[in-house]
């Protein structure tokens, strides 16, 4: 019995102490870095890549893969049901959600409602979304050169900002570049572009290099090339 109120004394005494002491002791560095290591948080552990993890890691079942599968297509219908309603907000929802599905099936359903979809919202909604696919089909891509004549402001210069970013990620393919400023200078000669979208597109295609340029001066006639000769 004696044993513990010896223990209960010196336990009250230590609090004692450190209870009017403890003012002097967040003076002392040391003990403030004790202090600091102790209660302060601790870093969340982000688990690295699948391909630095080594032995032991392993790639995704085919099963997983097929469920993977059914699971986005569920998201991509969903979404398109989405883009049915009567509701802008929902339809906005919709093509925003597709953005995070790159098939051809959330490709077309943004193409048919940037082409069809009376809410200008919408039709800036598709036209961003378009902007997160690393490939678009010539379908496509026509369907946002026609979206460059949209009535809307806004829809005219998402989809231009669309566009300029799929010609950026098309850059190192030389085919598909040379193919997409074939039509951008097309689109741009057609003369039917509003100023906003036509300078725009004008620095961009004479940023290109020497190729864009012929669309700045005109082609010499098969007459002053003769009379050139000595």
């Amino acid at each position: 019995m004696r044993k513990y109120i010896y223990i209960s004394v010196l336990t009250f005494a230590v609090i004692f102490i450190v209870a009017f002491s403890w003012p002097l002791l967040k003076e002392n560095r040391i003990i403030r870095a004790i202090i600091a290591f102790v209660i302060q948080p601790k870093p969340v552990v982000v688990p690295p890549p699948l391909e630095m993890l080594g032995q032991g890691a392993r790639f995704p079942t085919a099963e997983e893969l097929e469920q993977e599968k059914n699971f986005n297509a569920q998201q991509v219908e969903l979404a398109g049901q989405w883009l049915k309603s009567p509701d802008v907000h929902q339809r906005i929802m919709g093509a925003e959600q597709l953005s995070a599905y790159e098939s051809p099936e959330s490709e077309q359903r943004l193409t048919d409602a940037l082409r069809q979809d009376a809410a200008p919202e919408v039709r800036i909604a598709a036209a961003q979304s378009l902007a997160l696919f690393k490939k678009l089909s010539d379908s496509t891509v026509d369907a946002l050169l026609k979206a460059l004549d949209d009535a809307d402001k806004g829809t005219r210069i998402a989809t231009l900002n669309t566009l300029l970013t799929y010609a950026f990620l098309v850059s190192s393919d030389t085919k598909k570049s040379e193919h997409l400023l074939a039509k951008l200078r097309k689109k741009v000669r057609s003369g039917h572009l509003n100023k906003d979208v036509r300078e725009s597109l004008q620095a961009f295609i004479k940023d290109q290099g020497p190729p864009t340029n012929a669309f700045f001066s005109p082609l010499p006639s098969k007459t002053s090339e003769i009379n050139k000769q000595p």
